[in-house]
């Protein structure tokens, strides 16, 4: 279990590396008053820099294809994920994130697009809540029918990290392979029975495992062997050819980026996409 808590973690803060001394970014110094712990992987010595600063700079990063509603909800979860670690330390126990690339949050030291900028002063220090603290608020690009939990994909049992009825999205990817490709890509025999293919799903419809010829995958080693985004997948075999509709992109847990965008095009606010993908929280103030 202790390994699928660091994994689970390491994935909520994953990307590329922080620098090892803060940028300080054009926010009003009222709005940077909490402190993100950045650990150097290189000296081990700990640097400090304003969460409002660290948030624009993953978002600047990042460069999300989004504006409005959505792109506050994403400020949001930014910082909420930011504050959880900085509260909880689940990786490192001196800092909130480090700098190497293989454990934390990407970030950019480059100039900030001003709807970027805007996005964060208007949700200036607010979060993600549970229980009146900073939630581990994941995100992933795209959705099938339900969002995943955390228990499901990471095996980590979070409150408000469960499986939501979403909106219809309509994004998939369609493959198609013949026999011998599809068994070389799961690195088994041409002799293998395909017939005896068994997948294991979750709830959200999504493969928890697959089993053929002996071999025994997890959902997402048998979706990246496929190429497919991600686990969530209707899989046929017809004959000697096997034929793949894979819905959504990213490990399907947290809020829906693509999902938060059809929600602002109905109507709903960034108040109201975040209450709709992290349910038992709340959005309020986490320093002032």
């Amino acid at each position: 279990m202790k390994n699928y808590l660091l994994y689970f973690f390491a994935i909520v803060f994953c990307a590329t590396a922080l620098p090892l001394a803060p940028t300080v970014f054009p926010l009003p110094a009222e709005e940077s008053t909490a402190l993100i712990h950045v650990l150097s992987s290189q000296t081990g010595s700990v640097d400090v820099m304003p969460t409002e600063d660290y948030v624009l700079g993953v978002m600047q990063n990042a460069a999300y294809p989004y504006s409005g509603e959505t792109l506050k909800a994403i400020a949001v979860a930014v910082r909420s994920r930011a504050l959880y670690c900085e509260q909880n330390r689940p990786v490192h126990a001196e800092a909130a994130v480090c700098d190497n690339p293989a454990c934390c949050v990407a970030f950019s030291c480059t100039a900030v697009d001003e709807e970027i900028i805007r996005a964060v002063s208007d949700t200036a220090s607010l979060a993600v809540l549970y229980r009146g603290k900073p939630a581990a608020a994941m995100m992933h690009q795209s959705s099938g029918a339900y969002t995943a939990s955390s228990r499901s994909v990471y095996g980590v049992s979070l409150p408000y990290l469960v499986e939501v009825k979403n909106v219809t999205e309509d994004v998939f990817a369609e493959k198609t392979w013949d026999k011998p490709t599809f068994l070389a890509l799961l690195g088994l025999s041409e002799q293998t029975d395909l017939s005896t293919l068994l997948l294991g799903y979750d709830k959200s419809h999504r493969i928890h495992t697959a089993e053929l010829g002996g071999l025994t995958l997890d959902g997402g080693r048998f979706a990246a062997l496929l190429s497919l985004p991600s686990t969530c997948i209707d899989l046929t075999v017809t004959g000697d050819e096997v034929r793949a509709v894979c819905y959504g992109e990213g490990d399907g847990v947290g809020m829906s980026l693509h999902g938060a965008s059809m929600l602002e095009k109905t109507g709903s606010d960034f108040l109201e996409i975040l209450a709709f993908y992290y349910p038992e929280t709340q959005v309020g103030k986490a320093f002032t």
